[in-house]
């Protein structure tokens, strides 16, 4: 597989990411535990809640830590109906009931509920970044991002997160989540582990190159072929208009 480095590291790069994980690895599976087992406990998130993102894409390829991961990811579903009936549509409702849960929990947690609807738990005691200017980050976190009914494709799921807004699982890839391993643990995730990772991040293959114009992974030749039709088209539009 590829290295695939987070889009939204901010001030850290590569080699900060890896030293970084070899400190607060660990201290992230730690706090998921804490955080899965607050989210079991709530009749609301029970079922409902699913490894996602780098700590999916670890554990599917061998059940270990991606070496320059930031924090470990979480999701849960919320349907339309529990929306519209529990939280009078609201997803900014929804992550305040979750932050409380955590804090209630014991856990430090906070809402962010700008370009996504997640809750941050979090360990202060390890420190923060910057991830964007205005955005500060806790070294130690876990990320537990909402999904919600597709607004488009019945039967399938999406992300509230802005920037991957081209996830749409199907519920059958989703549901019943199975057990997965993931460094040392086990831990519920989507039924079809792949597919779900194939929506958020395209090709999960060696030589993966992020294409920004889709937000997904392609492999470095379709993403150089796509260039240099790109470089080829703009060079004979500019020959025609000197014409």
């Amino acid at each position: 597989m590829s290295a695939m480095i987070s889009q939204w590291s901010g001030e850290k790069g590569r080699e900060q990411l890896i030293a970084d994980c070899k400190v607060y690895g660990p201290l992230r599976t730690e706090i998921g535990l804490k955080t899965a087992a607050a989210l079991e406990k709530w009749a609301l998130a029970k079922d409902r809640y699913f490894l996602e993102s780098g700590q999916l894409m670890g554990a599917w390829r061998d059940g270990t830590m991606i070496p320059h991961d930031d924090d470990f990811d979480l999701g849960i579903y919320i349907d339309k109906k529990t929306l519209d009936e529990t939280f009078a549509g609201s997803l900014d409702a929804v992550c305040g009931a979750m932050c409380q849960r955590f804090i209630d929990a014991g856990l430090h947690a906070r809402c962010t509920l700008s370009y996504v609807k997640k809750v941050e738990v979090f360990l202060p005691e390890h420190g923060k970044y910057w991830l964007r200017p205005g955005i500060d980050f806790h070294n130690v976190t876990v990320d537990v991002t909402v999904f919600v009914d597709h607004p488009t494709v019945p039967g399938h799921m999406g992300s509230s997160h802005t920037r991957c807004q081209q996830v749409c699982v199907a519920f059958e890839d989703m549901w019943p989540t199975a057990p997965i391993e993931y460094c040392g643990h086990s831990w519920l995730a989507p039924r079809n582990p792949e597919a779900f990772l194939k929506s958020m991040y395209g090709y999960l293959g060696l030589g993966a190159v992020f294409d920004p114009e889709t937000n997904l992974y392609v492999p470095k030749a379709e993403f150089e072929a796509k260039q240099s039709g790109k470089k080829a088209a703009a060079i004979a539009g500019a020959l025609i208009e000197a014409e």
